[in-house]
């Protein structure tokens, strides 16, 4: 099949992807250590604006690099490779995704994942420079900035970008740096990315003109890697659900899945959650 075929095949969209980007800036003008992700960011933002959709994210997944500032139109100011201003700062591309975060129109969250290579610190990796200053800083402060409400809640969430910062102990990227590469680890990050952005709050869904929705007509149903099922709304406020799903209502009369459905939904490879309204709750 098309997709299955390499880059340096002579057909299929692999091909067709790396002919683009050979042939067009920057790297027509910077063959040799070319890592654009800014301007490709900017065209991932631009692309998801256009849809008419309910949530909006975009996955970074890179092994590092954040170069070309200085062939990129209009040139932005970066950090020395030694030969020009090329390393872009990262607070300008925190404020980049905390910008389309934020917007009012068209709001989206940047997951960010981490690749072995991504965690330099300005060393030489073979003939190839690296950006001078922690990635692993730089990435999870894009995590933060992204998705702030996502991050794993041990994460150091409150460091701030420095040239010279050190480390995270914990990033709040999904951090696969160790190691080689792993297909498998990406396809799973992959999946959590899924869950998280999805998330386990859901709005009523809207009544017809002059009418309400009664709150005990409500019924929620998911359905995950296939398998459908009813959720039953609990009874006690104090059960955490662990070992059955279940859903309550939030303080501001929004479905929340608990618990077991709650993992569930956002661990599922595929997920569907659907909320019925005119027939009497189904409860625990």
């Amino acid at each position: 099949m098309p997709g299955t075929l390499k880059s340096s095949d002579s057909t299929g969209v692999r091909h067709d992807i790396y002919q683009f980007l050979i042939n067009h800036q920057p790297h027509s003008e910077d063959p040799f250590d070319s890592s654009p992700i800014y301007d490709a960011m900017v065209s991932g933002y631009s692309a998801l604006s256009l849809q008419n959709v309910e949530k909006r994210i975009l996955v970074l997944i890179t092994d590092g690099g954040f170069s070309c500032t200085s062939v990129a139109q209009p040139a932005r100011s970066g950090y020395s490779d030694g030969a020009c201003q090329d390393w872009e700062y990262p607070d300008t591309v925190n404020a980049l995704i905390t910008q389309q975060r934020t917007d009012a129109t068209h709001p989206t969250n940047t997951f960010i994942v981490g690749l072995p290579g991504s965690n330099t610190h300005g060393e030489m990796q073979g003939s190839y420079a690296t950006a001078p200053y922690s990635m692993l800083l730089a990435l999870s402060t894009y995590a933060v900035s992204g998705s702030p409400a996502t991050v794993d809640p041990t994460c150091d969430s409150n460091a701030t970008f420095t040239q010279g910062g050190t480390d995270p102990a914990t990033p709040c990227h999904i951090n696969l740096a160790s190691g080689a590469f792993d297909a498998s680890k990406l396809a799973d990050a992959i999946n959590s990315i899924r869950g998280q952005a999805l998330g386990c709050t859901f709005d009523l869904p809207d009544p017809p003109p002059g009418e309400t929705i009664d709150p005990n007509k409500v019924n929620v149903e998911t359905t995950t890697s296939g398998a459908t099922s009813t959720i039953p709304k609990r009874s006690d406020p104090n059960n955490m659900c662990t070992s059955s799903p279940c859903w309550d209502y939030t303080s501001d009369m929004k479905i929340q899945l608990i618990g077991q459905a709650c993992q569930e939904v956002t661990s599922g490879a595929t997920t569907k959650v659907e909320i019925y309204v005119g027939c009497e709750t189904v409860v625990n």
